[in-house]
């Protein structure tokens, strides 16, 4: 779930969008072992 989350935050800066309904997942994408 984190990894796909990972994804979508990426995706999301890469095209500009907003990030802001994934801010309650940020504690997932600063980490990055935790599948």
């Amino acid at each position: 779930f984190a990894s796909s989350i990972r994804k979508e935050y990426a995706w999301r800066v890469s095209r500009g969008e907003s990030t802001r309904n994934l801010d309650a997942f940020s504690h997932l994408i600063e980490r990055s072992s935790d599948d």
